[in-house]
């Protein structure tokens, strides 16, 4: 059976697990997204108890952990829905959980739950979902502040179609802006580090243009047999340039603590989402004593494909560059005598499949600039990078033991000057968080 889908955009502001039912969310557009092609047809377990149409207007409330469900004793009764413990609760949009335990509570039943897999819930079947993110169709969006703390402060202008945030990390200050323009949104970030005695500076620019986001799971006795998530066509233009003046040791490996698009949909009654965000990284090695400093910029392109794929007991992941170049590259170290590294990575978009309230798989484009200075003999070098990361864990789809983090795909363009041993400067790269 085919499932039409009402899609919602959100600016999501906090919270990476946000649940439908929360307070503080305000309405700052009317929706004209494209939408979102899907077809779900499953064979449900016996256990299942499917909660959907009017009768998931039964439910309440959801706690914040999303394990706690209030639901209307009169108008579960009138549904014909009884919940009995050890059973796996399907509520249309909104979870899938298995009942721990049930107990009435005045006019209302409370009832307490566990995390399950999709496995368990279907025997067999297929899901498939395909969508294209094109940020010139985004004509509406949603605030929705569940109340976390981030240490961020997330802001959204409706009249200027632009979202900003700044967040604070050891020694660092970020900040970004969004703002949609025609088929792209545009992007510029600063971030500084230190004081007035010790800083670095690091600004940029850049532009990302549609891409589509498919993919595809599919269940036979009780087992996960396959599962894809694809991203086609993305397309990322930016710009980094980096200035460090005694900017002392400091690194940082940060990833912005919500997703600054986040696109909802269900696949039938499963509630998924695409989710973009964004990683930082820097190297900072600059003495304040040694008289230091590194500056270095340069544009970078990028066009490409990238993929999961799992079958029965592999995952295999594919990534095609169709496109990319580092332009315009400017590098230049100095201290006395003492070596010198200032670095600086933006990943974004970050773009990730969440099934349920689990991330499922995740891949981001990666863009480093670095500016190295070292001695014995005196060695620049000046590196600029691209890298084309993912991750993936199954276990909401129940496989457990399938997690990992890969690189698909990785350019360098490396300066160096006279002198300079072979390999003897590692370029900066994005650790998992």
């Amino acid at each position: 059976m085919a499932y039409a889908v009402s899609k919602r955009i959100l600016i999501v502001l906090a919270g990476l697990a946000a649940l439908p039912l929360q307070a503080g969310t305000d309405d700052l557009f009317a929706d004209r997204f494209m939408g979102v092609a899907t077809e779900f047809n499953a064979v449900w377990s016996p256990d299942v108890e499917l909660v959907e149409g009017d009768a998931v207007a039964a439910l309440i409330d959801v706690d914040a952990s999303g394990a706690v469900f209030t639901f209307s004793t009169a108008l579960l009764t009138a549904a014909g829905v009884d919940f009995t413990p050890g059973e796996i609760m399907v509520l249309e949009g909104v979870a899938l959980r298995r009942v721990d335990g049930v107990s009435p509570s005045g006019t209302e039943t409370i009832v307490t739950t566990s995390q399950a897999a999709l496995n368990e819930a279907i025997t067999s079947g297929q899901m498939d979902w395909s969508l294209g993110i094109g940020f010139e169709e985004i004509a509406s969006a949603e605030m929705f502040i569940p109340g976390r703390g981030t240490g961020c402060s997330p802001a959204f202008d409706p009249e200027a179609q632009q979202i900003s945030f700044e967040c604070s990390f050891d020694d660092y200050t970020m900040a970004m802006n969004l703002s949609r323009t025609g088929s792209t949104t545009t992007i510029q970030y600063q971030v500084t580090k230190g004081t007035d005695q010790a800083n670095a500076s690091i600004t940029g620019t850049g532009t990302l243009s549609n891409f589509d986001a498919n993919g595809s799971a599919s269940f036979d006795g009780g087992e996960l047999t396959g599962f894809q998530q694809n991203t086609r066509d993305a397309q990322m233009d930016l710009n980094i340039a980096l200035a460090a003046a005694g900017s002392g040791s400091n690194d940082l490996n940060f990833e912005v603590p919500f997703p600054i698009i986040r696109i909802p949909f269900n696949v039938g009654p499963i509630p998924m989402s695409i989710d973009i965000g964004v990683q930082f990284v820097a190297i900072m090695e600059v003495p304040l004593a040694a008289t230091a400093s590194a500056t270095a910029s340069a544009d970078f392109r990028y066009r490409g494909d990238t993929g999961f794929t799992y079958e029965g007991a592999t995952v295999d992941t594919t990534a095609t560059i169709n496109d990319h170049d580092f332009l315009n590259g400017e590098f230049d170290s100095a201290s006395n005598f003492v070596s010198v590294d200032a670095g600086f990575g933006i990943a974004f978009p970050r773009v990730s499949l969440n099934v349920l309230t689990s991330e499922v798989a995740w891949v981001h484009t990666g863009f480093t600039l670095q500016s190295s200075l070292r001695f014995g003999p005196i060695c620049k070098v000046g590196i600029a990078g691209l890298v084309v990361q993912g991750g993936y864990q199954l276990e909401i789809m129940g496989v457990e033991i399938f997690s990992e983090q890969a690189t698909f795909a990785q350019e360098e363009r490396r300066v160096e000057s006279e002198g300079c041993p072979q390999r003897g400067v590692g370029a900066l790269s994005f650790p998992s968080i």
